[in-house]
């Protein structure tokens, strides 16, 4: 559990986002559970029988997360490369975006990323740019909880002091021409299968 002192004073703090191989157990491990929780929350996974979700949908994420196609990028404080801030799974090659968590205390907290001001959600983002996602045209396989707000941010990433309550990264997702399928996620379990 994070004390408040971190908590308060994060924003001060310089955070490094690096790509985590299938091999990093920690990073896979920490993304995997995270996603599974959440989804778990979300539709359709909510109203599917807890053992075909926590079997069915845990192989999808672990298949997708240990693929050779995804980069699995990590969020953690410079010091600290095993505090996990957020993660983000994509598949730059097929424009696909399949995870991107941030921890709650964490979100809408600005954090220096090489120096500059920026949130961990857009640090993400950017390092996955970086590496080839087009975010202008995403397809993202698993929606976002729709009751978290987000913070309005110009194409530069810089904050507009508007803030969209309740909207969550759904209306923000849907506002930026993002499209949501889930099919692209069950690619690898049938790849890792054949």
């Amino acid at each position: 559990m994070l004390d408040g002192a971190l908590t308060a004073d994060l924003d001060l703090a310089h955070v490094a986002v690096r790509v985590a191989s299938a091999a990093d157990a920690g990073a896979v491990g920490y993304a995997g559970q995270s996603w599974l929780r959440t989804a778990r929350r979300l539709a359709p996974w909510r109203w599917m029988a807890q053992a075909d979700y926590w079997r069915d949908h845990r192989a999808c994420v672990f298949s997708a997360l240990q693929s050779p196609r995804c980069t699995l990028l990590v969020a953690t404080l410079s010091d600290d490369p095993d505090l996990f801030l957020g993660v983000l799974l994509c598949e730059p090659s097929a424009n696909v975006l399949h995870w991107v968590q941030v921890k709650a205390p964490f979100r809408g907290v600005d954090v220096l990323v090489d120096g500059k001001p920026t949130s961990v959600c857009q640090a993400l983002l950017s390092a996955a740019e970086a590496r080839g996602l087009d975010t202008s045209c995403v397809v993202y396989t698993t929606a976002p909880d729709g009751k978290l707000g987000y913070e309005v941010r110009d194409s530069r990433g810089e904050p507009t002091g508007e803030h969209k309550p309740g909207e969550g990264l759904f209306g923000l997702w849907q506002s930026l021409g993002w499209v949501y399928n889930p099919y692209p996620l069950t690619a690898h379990q049938r790849r890792a299968s054949e």
